[in-house]
């Protein structure tokens, strides 16, 4: 599953309409495959959504990351799945 650009429209900015969005993306990727991990790319220079990414759980892949973009991962929680 791949998904381009995330835009939130400027006068919705501030309003945890990225993190909310973050979230749903994340859990309908879960949903729908059976990924162990989630995976994300975002300039590094775009620093309010490198935070929003830090605090949804993701974490920096520094082997995979470059000066200008930041590689991030989401092991997936599958602690809630019914039989696990």
């Amino acid at each position: 599953m791949h998904l381009g650009r995330i835009v939130v429209a400027p006068d919705a900015r501030g309003c945890a309409v990225g993190k909310v969005l973050c979230k749903q993306l994340v859990a309908a990727a879960l949903e729908t495959t059976s990924a162990a991990t989630v995976t994300l790319r975002v300039y590094r220079d775009n620093v309010v959504v490198v935070r929003l990414y830090s605090s949804s759980g993701f974490v920096e892949v520094p082997s995979e990351s470059n000066t200008e973009v930041v590689f991030m991962k989401l092991m997936a929680d599958r602690s809630h799945d019914v039989g696990a």
